[in-house]
């Protein structure tokens, strides 16, 4: 079996898989949260994906930041609910978090990590040659 490499800090456990994963971002404040969970666990098996949850993976040895982009670089696809929510005193609220997963999504697929840090990759034909991105 082909030796699996640290790629830049992440792992590449997707290889070792015996199902894709789908990430899920969402705000587990929401009232729909339950309708996600459901909907994902029902519908992402019949083609084969399993559904990826951040709060499911905790790890206190690593930073919640770090287990969240290992988890987005490690799945196939992804799916985000970018739906504000009222809390019960009629508040309205931003779902920040998967604002930030979708973020690292996004880096994921169109960065590559060289000498100089993190740079837009050259082949994805959406981002500017010139474009950069840093991260620590």
């Amino acid at each position: 079996m082909e030796s699996i490499q640290n790629i830049g800090g992440l792992h590449p456990e997707y290889r070792t898989y015996e199902r894709q994963k789908c990430f899920v971002g969402h705000s587990r404040e929401a009232e729909w949260h339950d309708d996600v969970l459901g909907a994902c666990a029902e519908a992402l098996p019949k083609f084969g994906l399993e559904p990826w949850y951040a709060a499911d993976h905790f790890d206190p040895t690593k930073p919640l930041r770090d287990k969240v982009v290992e988890l987005i670089a490690n799945a196939r696809y992804g799916i985000y609910d970018l739906s504000s929510w009222q809390d019960s005193r009629g508040e309205w609220h931003l779902p920040r978090n998967v604002f930030i997963e979708l973020g690292m999504a996004i880096t994921c697929m169109f960065a590559e990590r060289g000498p100089s840090g993190v740079r837009w990759r050259k082949d994805a034909d959406r981002c500017p040659e010139e474009a950069t991105a840093t991260m620590a």
